[in-house]
């Protein structure tokens, strides 16, 4: 019996110590996307009145949710994932800030 009980002591502190791996529920494109999704959202928000940011950025925020279909839960997961590894998040940025910097251009050559 003694043997019985050591063997689920030993089997419950492995379990307690085994690291849960957090997968990104968006492939990176998707990713990509949606943060530049993000800060083109913020960027809108710089131009319009300061009572109306509040409510507007909660508009923002849940069409990009929406659009990539994640909640809030999701996205503050993949970015606690993403700040544990930072390889991956400046690879992921260095690709938002071409791709924002590209869309500048056209913009500019637009006007």
């Amino acid at each position: 019996m003694r043997r019985t009980w050591i063997c689920y002591l030993i089997l419950i502190c492995y379990a307690c110590n085994e690291e849960v791996t957090y997968q990104p529920i968006l492939s990176d494109d998707n990713i990509i996307e949606m943060l530049i999704d993000m800060h083109t959202a913020e960027a809108a928000l710089s131009r319009i009145p300061k009572e109306e940011i509040d409510s507007t950025r909660i508009v923002y925020l849940d069409m990009i949710f929406n659009k990539y279909k994640i909640n809030e839960t999701d996205h503050e997961l993949l970015m606690i994932h993403l700040k544990k590894n930072p390889v991956q998040l400046s690879a992921l940025y260095k690709t938002v800030f071409d791709s924002i910097e590209a869309r500048g251009s056209r913009i500019k050559i637009q006007n």
